[in-house]
C-alpha cells in the first residue's frame, strides 16, 4: 500500500485550535494524547493508490508537478509507440 499519509486536514484543525488557545501546536498535541509530531502523523489515515495526483498538495507543488510529468511521460511514449507501429509491422512483413 501506499505509504504516504494524508495530514494535511487534520493538521489544519490542530493548529487552528492551538491558535485559538494560543498554545503551540506540540502542546495540543499533548493534550490530544499524542506523543509527538511523529505519533500524529501515524495516526492519520494513509493516500489511497488510486487518489489523483492534485490530492498530494498538501505535500508540495513539486509532488504533484512530478506526478504530473510522469502522466505526460507515459502519455508521449504511447504516442510515439503508436507513431512506430507503421514501420515495424511494414518492416516485420518483409522477412528481413
Amino acid at each position: 500500500g501506499c505509504q504516504v499519509y494524508n495530514s494535511g486536514t487534520e493538521y489544519a484543525k490542530i493548529n487552528s485550535e492551538a491558535i485559538a488557545k494560543q498554545t503551540t501546536v506540540a502542546a495540543e498535541l499533548k493534550a490530544r494524547g499524542f506523543k509527538d509530531l511523529s505519533s500524529f502523523y501515524l495516526s492519520c489515515e494513509r493516500f489511497s493508490l488510486r487518489c489523483w495526483p492534485s490530492d498530494f498538495a498538501d505535500l508540495g507543488s513539486g509532488a504533484v508537478l512530478y506526478f504530473q510529468f510522469l502522466a505526460f511521460c507515459a502519455l508521449f511514449l504511447f504516442l510515439a509507440f503508436l507513431v512506430q507501429l507503421a514501420p515495424l509491422i511494414s518492416y516485420y512483413n518483409t522477412g528481413r
